[in-house]
């Protein structure tokens, strides 16, 4: 109910599945439509902000995504065979007051590892209804903080070397902050990113001690 897809939306996805028979899913452009209450610091920082906004503009021409290119949300297409045999995961995504986002990435990055590729077609655009309830700065920090909570997640569930994983993740998260150095948004974003993963490092580790002292005893 936030999204409105422009007229040609499913016949640009569907003609690119009839084009690209080895892509198992399909990502398209998501333009902002911002509610008249939605502060111009918010509407001129969406760049820097477009994870929690899901814009997302990967450029004019059709192409194979990159590694870790994956669709956004409120724009995506999958093929029925592929999510019939690669479902979401349970360990992340939102469940009543937890804020854990990842149920996207889940999916994405189990696709990748099993070698499924996915396409960009910039002709399927949708736009993305922003409230302001959903642009300031408690929805910020809830947001990231969730995004840190389940990259740690996953880098367990999914990652050969889970501890590498979180530490690049926070290292590109920092990158985004020196990229966009005059966002104050973009730092308190960050922030909250950084202490999503601290807390999620510290739940591990509090119900890792339970398991071993219930072990023990």
């Amino acid at each position: 109910d936030d999204v409105q897809v422009d007229p040609d939306w499913l016949a640009a996805y569907a003609e690119a599945a009839r084009q690209w028979p080895d892509a198992g899913y399909f990502s398209g452009a998501i333009r902002a439509c911002f509610a008249d209450d939605v502060p111009a610091r918010i509407r001129n920082q969406q760049a820097p902000l477009s994870g929690m906004l899901c814009v997302l503009d990967r450029g004019p021409r059709a192409r194979w995504l990159r590694r870790r290119q994956f669709p956004y949300g409120p724009n995506m297409a999958l093929r029925r065979e592929v999510l019939g045999t690669h479902p979401f995961s349970e360990q992340v995504g939102r469940t009543g007051h937890e804020q854990v986002r990842g149920s996207e990435s889940s999916l994405f990055l189990e696709l990748r590892r099993r070698g499924v590729r996915g396409r960009w077609v910039p002709e399927a655009r949708v736009e993305h209804w922003i409230a302001a309830d959903r642009a300031n700065a408690s929805y910020l920090r809830g947001y990231y903080h969730g995004c840190g909570r389940a990259q740690v997640r996953l880098a367990f569930l999914r990652e050969a070397r889970p501890c590498l994983r979180i530490v690049i993740a926070a290292l590109r998260e920092i990158a985004k902050s020196l990229r966009w150095w005059w966002v104050p948004a973009r730092h308190r974003a960050t922030a909250s990113y950084l202490r999503g993963q601290l807390h999620e490092l510290r739940q591990r580790s509090a119900t890792d001690a339970t398991v071993r002292n219930g072990e023990v005893e």
